[in-house]
């Protein structure tokens, strides 16, 4: 599927304001559009190959020691990451 995008929005408020308002598709999560698609405000397009995967870094500052909390939180989403990588290879 090739897009020809003629803007880009940063805000899922300001994509979803733009759809509602008849300016084109656009890519949200489904969670932040519930309500619209609850009360067919908007409605949710079947595509196949979807959901598209991106990948994502988790950063930190290299001068501070993380948190034990902050540090379980990174190990969680590394260990997700690493199972569903395996889910879908």
């Amino acid at each position: 599927m090739k897009f020809n995008s003629e803007i880009e929005i940063n805000s899922n408020e300001a994509i979803i304001e733009a759809v509602q308002a008849g300016l084109g598709i656009g890519f949200v999560s489904k969670h932040t559009v519930k309500l619209e698609l609850e009360n067919s405000i908007i409605k949710q397009l079947n595509i196949d190959k979807f959901p598209i995967t991106r990948h994502w870094h988790t950063v930190h500052s290299n001068k501070t020691e993380l948190s034990p909390i902050a540090q379980r939180f990174k190990d969680f989403i590394i260990e997700s990451s690493q199972l569903k990588n395996k889910k879908y290879n």
